[in-house]
């Protein structure tokens, strides 16, 4: 089985909310890459991204149950990398820790949530591919 195929992956993540343990590998397989790849867009820190990553695989894991095997899977698991991204973000922000990409932009703390909706929706086009070489029927933001 390919599990990178979302029919594939669909099915993986169905036998994992069914309680099937031995899924977990195969759907981790499989949406690893996407989601390393939207929480670096969405963190800008490699350490970071890793964290959030991991953290968002284990999410998968424990919230197997509640996942709607009549949705597909990829959006489902980029959803729980974008909220543990956005909390490691907004502890960033706490603790005044900012990178340095993150400090050259501007912030209007009225606009924080059209800038987190701005970035997310950035990280999620660049994690399936779609965001780099924007040519004709891609956006560039």
């Amino acid at each position: 089985m390919h599990v990178s195929d979302p029919t594939d992956l669909k099915r993986m993540m169905a036998r994992l909310s069914d309680g099937d343990r031995s899924a977990f590998a195969p759907s981790v397989r499989a949406l690893w890459q996407p989601t390393l790849r939207l929480c670096s867009s969405m963190l800008k820190n490699e350490a970071d991204a890793h964290d959030a990553a991991q953290l968002a695989m284990e999410k998968v894991l424990a919230r197997a149950s509640d996942y709607d095997t009549s949705r597909p899977a990829m959006p489902w698991a980029l959803a729980i990398a974008a909220w543990e991204c956005r909390t490691i973000m907004r502890k960033r922000g706490r603790r005044r820790e900012v990178s340095e990409e993150a400090a050259e932009e501007p912030i209007d703390s009225g606009n924080e949530e059209a800038l987190i909706q701005r970035n997310l929706t950035r990280a999620a086009l660049d994690a399936m591919g779609q965001l780099s070489d924007a040519g004709p029927g891609r956006r560039s933001f």
